[in-house]
C-alpha cells in the first residue's frame, strides 16, 4: 500500500515525490489540498512547493504522466502541469 493511497491523486503524488527523492529535493504540500484532506473534501487541484528547479520538475511529472506542461513565471520557476482523467481531453 502507497503511503499517500488516502490522499487525493495520490498516483500524482507518488511520482512527484518520487522525482524530488531522485534529485534529493524537499517538495511540499501547500494550498487548499491540506485543508481539503483535513475537512474530508474531495480536490481538483494540487499545489506544491518544490524546494528547487519546479520547472523541471513539473516537466518530468507531465511527461511522466502524460499530461501538458506549462511555465507560468520564468523568473519566478512557477509552472503548472495539466492532467486529464484517464488521459482524455476535457
Amino acid at each position: 500500500m502507497s503511503k499517500f493511497s488516502h490522499l487525493p491523486a495520490s498516483h500524482v503524488l507518488e511520482q512527484v515525490f518520487s522525482i524530488c527523492q531522485e534529485r534529493n529535493l524537499a517538495v511540499y504540500l501547500v494550498g487548499g489540498v491540506p485543508r481539503d484532506i483535513l475537512r474530508n473534501r474531495p480536490t481538483r487541484d494540487i499545489d506544491l512547493l518544490v524546494q528547487n528547479d519546479a520547472c523541471g520538475i513539473a516537466r518530468k511529472v507531465a511527461n511522466r504522466l502524460q499530461g501538458h506542461f506549462y511555465v507560468l513565471d520564468n523568473a519566478r520557476n512557477t509552472a503548472r502541469v495539466i492532467l486529464y482523467p484517464n488521459g482524455q481531453k476535457l
